[in-house]
């Protein structure tokens, strides 16, 4: 498959000789987000503004529940994609971090009825927040996925061109000590040329197009999110050669 990676910016981490190799950290931050023109690409017919309520919507109906089943958003493929990428990403993401930088995170709902829960991810971001609520742990980790829209369609006078969409992938991980102090930092922002699917044609206001198949769509996000994430555990090792060196 062709592509093309580009990292655009890697942001300071702490001035720290080690990187809790072997060590365990605890989620108290996880999301997952893609923007509404991905979700588009499998559901051409559904507007953006509706699309992006029902999803915000039925996602806040199961805030606190930490075990709760993925919300739905009245679309069966939006929903069929939306589960496949979250699940797959957050599998990516233990086994990376397990295998790539002998880190074990922690189940995400180890700190359920202690912390805020945004559907089934805890979703509190200050770590001074979190301790105040759920201390003990040896490191709190947050991590944050956000896919956005890239690229763009063209026609003629009366005819709309799906879209392109080739997305940006910016990966944010913070991960804190016992008492809160932030030891590894990072935010990668990756631009590709992995087109995953297309925004709706229509032509005289009439739209022309059924969408792409949720598996195809899926398979494809997920390629851009891994080279993404490859380029955060590169990164991670970089800043942190010497514990990798013997590692």
């Amino acid at each position: 498959m062709n592509k093309i990676n580009l990292t655009l910016l890697v942001c300071l981490i702490s001035n720290v000789n080690f990187a809790q190799i072997n060590d365990k950290a605890t989620l108290n931050y996880f999301d997952i987000s893609l923007s509404s023109e991905i979700y588009e690409t499998v559901a051409p017919n559904a507007t953006l503004q509706n699309l992006a309520k029902d999803i915000a919507g039925d996602m806040s109906e199961n805030l606190g529940d930490a075990v709760s089943d993925f919300p739905t958003t009245g679309d069966e493929r939006t929903d069929k994609l939306r589960e496949t990428v979250y699940t797959e990403i957050e599998n990516m993401t233990y086994k990376a971090f397990g295998e790539e930088l002998k880190i074990t995170i922690e189940p995400k709902d180890k700190l359920a009825g202690k912390i805020y829960y945004f559907g089934a991810y805890p979703h509190l971001y200050k770590f001074k927040k979190v301790l105040k609520s759920a201390p003990g742990e040896a490191f709190y980790m947050s991590y944050q996925v956000e896919m956005y829209k890239g690229g763009m369609g063209v026609g003629a006078m009366g005819i709309e061109v799906g879209g392109k969409i080739k997305p940006t992938t910016v990966i944010k991980l913070a991960i804190a000590d016992s008492k809160g102090k932030v030891v590894q930092e990072f935010e990668i922002k990756e631009k590709t040329e992995i087109v995953v699917g297309s925004t709706k044609t229509s032509v005289g206001g009439v739209e022309m197009s059924d969408g792409a198949s949720p598996e195809d769509v899926s398979a494809k996000v997920l390629q851009v999110y891994k080279d993404a994430l490859d380029v955060l555990v590169e990164e991670f090792k970089k800043k942190n050669k010497k514990a990798y060196k013997n590692a």
